[in-house]
Order: C-alpha cells, then sequence, then structure tokens
C-alpha cells in the first residue's frame, strides 16, 4: 500500500483485461472501478497506457488503443497480455450502432438508444459477425463467410446467471449508472431518441449538427446506410454494429458489451455517447460481480492461445481459408452431376459421351461436400491442408473418367483399378485391343464392336504404347460435332504427329 493508499500489486496480479477505445468509454470504466491502483512500469517496446484497479473480487487492467480500428485494438491487447501475462480474458466495452426492430407487440424487445448489446452465440456463429468477410447476393440476402469466436464460457455462464437476476429486479446496473455519473453525463430523453425512417438521408447542416463520420461500424460508408442495417438485421438478427472485436475474438477470449448511441444511419451525433458508454461500463461491472475470483483464476491465461503456434490453434477456419476450397468443391459437383446423368442415359452425344463414370467418386463428392458444409467449428488449421488434399485427391479421380484434370488438358487414362461391378447393372460388356495410326488430313478411326449393342454403351480406353520415337500422345475418343460412340462402334483421335501409331486397350460396358 502506498502513502496515498492505493495498492501496488505486480503486473503478475491482474487477471482481467478491459479493453475501450474512446475517451468517453474510459471515464465511466475508471469511474466505476471500486480503487484504482498505483501504476507499473512498462516494458519499452509497449507503448500502451494503462489503469489499473479493483473491481469486486477482481483485479483489471484498463487499455486504450492510441488510434482507432481493428488493427490498433489487436496491437494493444497484444502489448498488454505480453506486460500483464496472467490476463484471463478481456471486456470490450463501449459505443455501438443499434439495429432497430420494427414494431412489435413486445416493446422490450426493441433496440433503442442507451441500450446495451453483449455478444451472445446464437443462430449458429459465436455472437459476433465479421461483416467484412461477407458479400452480398442479390439486394437482400448478405451471406456471412466469417465467425468469429464465441466467448469463452465462464462469460457466457455469467451472462445468463445475470440474464436472471435481472429478470427478478436483483441486477445492480441502476446503482452502477449512478456510481458512474459524472459532469459530461446527461440522459438525453426519450424524445431525443429519434429513429429516422430507412428511406430518409440525413442532409449535413440539417438536425444533426455534430455527426462524427469517423464513427462508423467497420470503417466504410456502407454501416450508415440504413437499408443494408435493416436486411442485416432481418437475415442475422444482428442487433448492434461495431467496429473493434474483429481484430480480436479469434486470438483472444473476449465477450463485447455495446451501449447503443446511434441507430447505424446517416443521422449520427454524440448527444447519446456519454450515457451509452456509462450504460455498457454497468453492465460490465455488474457482470464481473457474479464472477467468483477463483472462477477466474482457474482459466488458463489468454497468453496461451496468443502465444500458440497457428497449426496448434483451435480457431475456426474462416470462409475466406475455405472459399478457394469451396469453389472447387462447387466446380466439381457441377462435374459430377453432369456425368451422373450419363447413367441415367441422359446422354449428351455430342459431349464426352463415350467416358465410364465411376460413382465412387460422385459419392466421395458429394460426402466431401457434406463435411465441408459440417465441419467443426473450431477446426484446426492442418484441417485446411487435409481438406486441400481431399480435394486434389477427388480432382484426380474424377480426372480418371474425364481424361481431363480441372483446368488441365487430355492425358492418357488409366481404369486398371476400376472392376466393372462398380458400374451397376451392366448389360453386356466388350473389350479389345487396337492400333491407330494418325493419316494426313486427320480424322478418326473407326473401331467396331463384335455385335451391336442394344443400348449404347459407355467406353474406355487405355494406351499401351506410342509407336515410332514419340514417346507422349494424346489418345481420345473423337468428337467432331457427331456421336463418337453408338450401338456399333466408337471413333478415337490421337497423336502429335503424322504417322504416329498408338496401341490402346478398350472397354466397353452397357448399362441398362
Amino acid at each position: 500500500m502506498t502513502n496515498d493508499g492505493k495498492r501496488k500489486l505486480t503486473h503478475k496480479d491482474y487477471t482481467v483485461a478491459w479493453v475501450v477505445v474512446l475517451q468517453v468509454e474510459l471515464t465511466p470504466a475508471r469511474k466505476l472501478l471500486d480503487k484504482e491502483d498505483e501504476p507499473l512500469p512498462r516494458s519499452k517496446k509497449d507503448d500502451n497506457n494503462y489503469v489499473l484497479g479493483q473491481s469486486g473480487e477482481h483485479n483489471i487492467v484498463i487499455t486504450r488503443p492510441s488510434v482507432y480500428g481493428t488493427n490498433a485494438t489487436a496491437h494493444a491487447v497484444a502489448n498488454m497480455l505480453r506486460t500483464f501475462p496472467n490476463v484471463r480474458f478481456g471486456l470490450l466495452v463501449g459505443i455501438g450502432g443499434g439495429a432497430p426492430k420494427p414494431p412489435r407487440k413486445d416493446p422490450n424487445k426493441d433496440i433503442r438508444l442507451g441500450d446495451v448489446v453483449v455478444s451472445f452465440p446464437r443462430g449458429g456463429h459465436g455472437g459476433v459477425i465479421q461483416y467484412d468477410m461477407g458479400r452480398w447476393e442479390g439486394e437482400c440476402d448478405f451471406q456471412i463467410q466469417s465467425h468469429l469466436n464465441r466467448p469463452p464460457g465462464i462469460l457466457l455462464s455469467a451472462i445468463t446467471g445475470l440474464g436472471s437476476e435481472h429478470d427478478l429486479d436483483n441486477g445492480r446496473m441502476n446503482e452502477y449508472i449512478r456510481n458512474g455519473w459524472w459532469k459530461s453525463v446527461t440522459f438525453p430523453g426519450r424524445d431525443e431518441d429519434r429513429l429516422f425512417r430507412s428511406d430518409y438521408r440525413h442532409i449535413p447542416g440539417e438536425d444533426c449538427e455534430a455527426c462524427d463520420r469517423t464513427m462508423t461500424i467497420t470503417r466504410n460508408a456502407l454501416e450508415k446506410s440504413p437499408q443494408h442495417r435493416d436486411k442485416l438485421r432481418d437475415r442475422w438478427d444482428v442487433a448492434c454494429f461495431e467496429m473493434e472485436a474483429a481484430g480480436l475474438m479469434n486470438d483472444f477470449p473476449c465477450l463485447v458489451i455495446r451501449g447503443i448511441s446511434d441507430y447505424s444511419d446517416s443521422h449520427k451525433n454524440d448527444e447519446w455517447q456519454p450515457y451509452a458508454a456509462l450504460t455498457a461500463a454497468a453492465y460490465a461491472k455488474d457482470l464481473l460481480r457474479v464472477i467468483k475470483g477463483e472462477q477466474v483464476i482457474a482459466e488458463p491465461p489468454a497468453t496461451e492461445r496468443l502465444n500458440r503456434p497457428k497449426q496448434d490453434s483451435d480457431s475456426s477456419l474462416s470462409a475466406q481459408d475455405l472459399a478457394p476450397l469451396d469453389n472447387r468443391l462447387n466446380a466439381l459437383e457441377e462435374r459430377v452431376q453432369a456425368l451422373d446423368s450419363k447413367l441415367e442415359g441422359m446422354v449428351d452425344k455430342h459431349n464426352n459421351s463415350g467416358q465410364v463414370i465411376e460413382l465412387e467418386y460422385r459419392i466421395e463428392a458429394l460426402s466431401t461436400r457434406l463435411d465441408m458444409i459440417n465441419s467443426e467449428a473450431n477446426s484446426t488449421q492442418p484441417k485446411i491442408k487435409q481438406l486441400n488434399d481431399r480435394v486434389l485427391e477427388l480432382e484426380r479421380g474424377i480426372a480418371k473418367p474425364t481424361g481431363k484434370l480441372p483446368g488441365g488438358t487430355m492425358h492418357p487414362m488409366d481404369h486398371s483399378r476400376v472392376g466393372v461391378s462398380e458400374y451397376g447393372l451392366v448389360g453386356r460388356v466388350e473389350a479389345g485391343r487396337a492400333s491407330v495410326t494418325r493419316q494426313r488430313g486427320g480424322g478418326p478411326t473407326r473401331i467396331r464392336f463384335q455385335q451391336r449393342f442394344d443400348h449404347v454403351p459407355h467406353v474406355q480406353i487405355t494406351p499401351e504404347r506410342g509407336g515410332g520415337k514419340h514417346e507422349n500422345f494424346l489418345l481420345y475418343l473423337y468428337n467432331d460435332g457427331r456421336p463418337c460412340v453408338d450401338c456399333e462402334g466408337f471413333d478415337v483421335g490421337c497423336f502429335l504427329h503424322v504417322e504416329h501409331t498408338v496401341t490402346f486397350t478398350w472397354l466397353a460396358v452397357e448399362i441398362v
């Protein structure tokens, strides 16, 4: 204890981080500390400023990045965790833009200025959606491509418990709001809680003279659009927009707590900011009240997660990671469906009609696609390589019946591993061996079956060797705009040079 009555602890004594971005968020955070502690020295590489103190049973370190944005916040937290290595989790406490809901019977479920929104998981995501990693599909459907990690279980349990206390009027938020009041705080009143129609855009200089356009949600103009706000609200049940969590939540166990200071539209002003910041801070303090100190100590330090090698990280695979694989799987799925139609007699006689289809690859393609959709929420980075290897194997497998890799060129086919039984209900099977020589002027060579098939068969051709000095050659079922396989035979083309001879075996399978 110092002469002025402040505690002087060590860096290792602080277990809870409280992260703010604006001065208006820092003031209520300090006001609501039970006591402030003596400052501690920082390393030369740490450019953060800290406020240390106590809230209930917890030793708190408050930090504020020097500039706005996800990268600045992530940098500040990384420095903080190096200086205070025993921090278990963090609270991102401050203001945000609300997504008011349409008129409904229960007004208590609406979002209004001064309300508090907390990032609680639901709807298949972790409570926070990274808007920059999504895309609009048409005018109304926004597809999320990246979900951030859910808060740690200790915080989720506390949220549930605190909600029950609030339902029974046993919470202490109102008390903390009174205790945290300072001269800049006023309750603007519901007469100043004005929700404009979504199609009414603010005219600069009218009504909101203090519009602050630097405080958009993700630093682009889209979050000032009430139309997009409402579409995101309706599609994903979004209640709040903010801009710092994306840089933190996949590496730092934390919870986002936002007091609503505007409606995420063009009518932004700072009138509600102090009060909204205070309500968020009051909720954060009330949340810490229901968490025991020994519960926090039992949690692993956040540095374990931050310093964990990427290949061992349990952070969720983002859609940015999966998008290339997803695109390849989509292309493969289309090719599998096209090939599969031939098995059902829906043969396009002008396009690869003589190619044999291996059913197992269709099953594997759809199975792989399903695995991608239902992949674990906390897949590891090696999963990326594993999935990539599976897709590559799948592409090679589908290339066997078509003789072509996606984006590649024709090459000799090898069906030695394929048994006739894999094709389903087989009628007649005929095999043979032949040689073809390229003549001047090109054109196909006709190979006739011993007897006519009742149905157009599927044909596979497997090169054995090339004649002459040319070891590399091409062999393909010939198609010059007319059927290359019919009930009586098939046409084959080959070679790189005139007089080049290719010997091959062929197998004709009739599917009935």
